[in-house]
Parts: structure tokens; C-alpha cells; sequence
């Protein structure tokens, strides 16, 4: 597209002699990928330039897939800010596993069978056990039935 900030455009006549033209924004809600956006409605779009993006989350998946990775971002997100926890990356795999990247870049795979259940145990265990521990954890893995296996950060 010529102008990929355009989500839609209206013309109209207003008589005798005037145009009146409407134009509405794309609202970016993430970033995608390295060079992309993906707006409110789960488009992916790509301008030539954007300023203030910095601050959204980066979502990786088949282009195909963008709405879903959308509304999947938005479930996990409400989930994990309950406990103060931010997602900064999110890509679904091509084995369809999700890795997420969190504060303090520390990395949560899970598959894509009970995501949102293994989420929601995950965010127990985070506020009973793990919060004053994060700093030393470098990933947590939720693809087991009945338990985690956490990664820690080496010292030194």
C-alpha cells in the first residue's frame, strides 16, 4: 500500500462547491517483527517510518497468523499483569509453541495445549515463589502436565 497508516478514506461532495475527506489511523498495538506493525484489528502493516513504537511489544509469527497472535498476545498479557508481569516479545513457533520473553528478558515456552491454564498456574507459582527470585531466572519451560522446569542464570 501507498499510505500503510490509512485504515480508511472517505470522499464526499458537500454542495455547492466543496470535498470534505475523511481519513482514520491505523492504531499500532504491537510490532511485528523487525520491520512491521500490526494494528487493533490484527493487520500487519509496514511503513516507511514510525516513531513511538519503541515501547510495544514485539510479535513473531507466519503473517497468516497475525490476528490470532493478537488476540493469544492480549489473553496471556491480562493474565500475567495481574502479577506484574510484562510481555516484551511474543512469537508462536513454527511447532506452534509459544515463547514469550518477560522483564528482565527472562524467556517462558509453552505449548499450545492449555496455554492459557498453564499461564494462569504459572502466575501462582510466580506470586507465591518466584517474584523476589527473578532476577536469577533466565527461562521457565510450562510444557509439562504437572510442573516447570526453570532455567537459572549463572552467577558471576
Amino acid at each position: 500500500l501507498r499510505f500503510p497508516w490509512v485504515a480508511t478514506a472517505r470522499v464526499s461532495r458537500q454542495w455547492p462547491d466543496a470535498v470534505r475527506v475523511e481519513i482514520e489511523e491505523k492504531q499500532a498495538v504491537a510490532r511485528w517483527g523487525a520491520d512491521g506493525l500490526v494494528s487493533r484489528q490484527g493487520e500487519v502493516f509496514r511503513p516507511r517510518a514510525a516513531r513511538g513504537t519503541d515501547m510495544l511489544p514485539v510479535l513473531q509469527a507466519p503473517r497468516a497468523q497475525a490476528g490470532y497472535v493478537l488476540q493469544q498476545y492480549q489473553a496471556m498479557d491480562a493474565l500475567l499483569r495481574r502479577v506484574g508481569l510484562r510481555i516484551h516479545r511474543l512469537e508462536l513457533t513454527d511447532r506452534m509453541s509459544w515463547v514469550l520473553t518477560l522483564d528482565g528478558s527472562v524467556r517462558v515456552l509453552v505449548d499450545a495445549q492449555d496455554t492459557l491454564a498453564k499461564l494462569e498456574r504459572f502466575t501462582l507459582l510466580y506470586d507465591r515463589q518466584l517474584s523476589n527470585e527473578v532476577a536469577n531466572i533466565a527461562s521457565i519451560d510450562l510444557r509439562y502436565r504437572n510442573g516447570v522446569a526453570i532455567g537459572w542464570r549463572r552467577a558471576g
